[in-house]
């Protein structure tokens, strides 16, 4: 039986016996949804499991580990305050103070994961409030991936690499 699903056979584990898996809790099936038990007493394949779809994590797969999203979140920060960003069951908040660089408005964006207190700005003079933002996320992501604190995103080669 899959973690998070159930099986219905029609003859219990008799041989000819077909036994058809669902899952549960938003998880989907990996695998065969349904087996036969064979004359031998094997399976004809083996049970599948249920797992999270592709960018989400959690017991009910409930968690974005999706860097679009996170993107989308930080777009629309405003030009004071913070924001608060949920990620893969984790949390950081982002702020943004401006720098007056004649010719231009330049931002740092500053993130700070709200569990270990770990913080990471970009300093580099980002042109656009949200673009100071992700790049401070993605690093302060990527950071906390290395520690293992964090899951690796589904979609990382959409992240800013420069900070």
């Amino acid at each position: 039986m899959p973690k998070d699903g159930m099986a219905t056979c029609t003859n219990k584990t008799f041989e000819g016996s077909n036994c058809s898996f669902v899952c549960r809790n938003n998880h989907i099936i990996k695998g065969k949804p349904t087996i036969t038990c064979l004359k031998d007493g094997n399976w004809s394949d083996p049970a599948p499991s249920c797992v999270c779809p592709r960018c989400k994590v959690g017991d009910n797969c409930e968690d974005s580990i999706s860097w679009q999203i996170i993107a989308g979140t930080l777009d629309n920060m405003q030009a004071t305050g913070s924001i608060v960003v949920n990620y893969g069951g984790k949390s950081f908040s982002c702020r943004i103070e401006m720098h007056s660089l004649l010719p231009k408005l330049q931002w740092t964006g500053i993130c700070v994961d709200s569990e270990t207190g770990t913080e990471q700005d970009c300093k580099d003079g980002h042109t656009s409030k949200s673009g100071s933002a992700q790049a401070a996320a993605a690093e302060l992501i990527r950071r906390l991936v290395a520690q293992k604190r964090y899951p690796e995103p589904c979609d990382a080669d959409q992240m800013p690499t420069v900070c």
